[in-house]
């Protein structure tokens, strides 16, 4: 290691990460996505990660899991961005998109939103989608998650 790297080193004081993050960081480093096998690759851990948190798993390790996800969801739309740049659509048009290629009706995302008026009011603008939901929307439709954070 380099003499300015090393002093940059003991300026900086090392921030505090659990093992499981570091874990996470060594299994799948958080690099920027250069190629569409790297995307497709981030995409697959990010699937995984989801199906993990959906899995109802120890606080702590999801705290942790959910960190991670953000970066990586965020190298993954940095990608995408500068690959197809086109303007994200909003999450309520994703949705709507998502209900009409597979015949739902609003009632039908009662288990991943709540009541046919909530859905109603997300479909409508006057609500947004929280964490909770766009986990359970990803898990269904099997999207990845950054479909519904704009």
């Amino acid at each position: 290691m380099s003499k300015a790297l090393k002093q940059i080193f003991e300026e900086i004081k090392p921030a505090k990460v659990s093992k499981v993050y570091v874990e996470l960081c060594t299994h799948f480093p958080l690099m920027p996505v250069q190629t569409d096998v790297q995307m497709r690759q981030a995409n697959k851990m990010i699937d995984r990660l989801v199906d993990y948190l959906n899995n109802e798993p120890n606080e702590s390790e999801a705290a942790e899991v959910s960190k991670y996800l953000a970066v990586l969801s965020d190298l993954v739309s940095a990608y995408e961005s500068k690959k197809f740049q086109f303007e994200k659509a909003e999450s309520r048009d994703v949705l709507a998109y998502l209900m009409e290629v597979n015949q739902l009706k609003q009632s039908d995302l009662e288990d991943e939103i709540g009541s046919q008026s909530v859905v109603s009011d997300v479909l409508s603008g006057k609500r947004n989608l929280n964490v909770g939901h766009i986990r359970k929307l990803a898990a269904r439709f099997k999207v990845s998650p950054a479909l519904f954070i704009g």
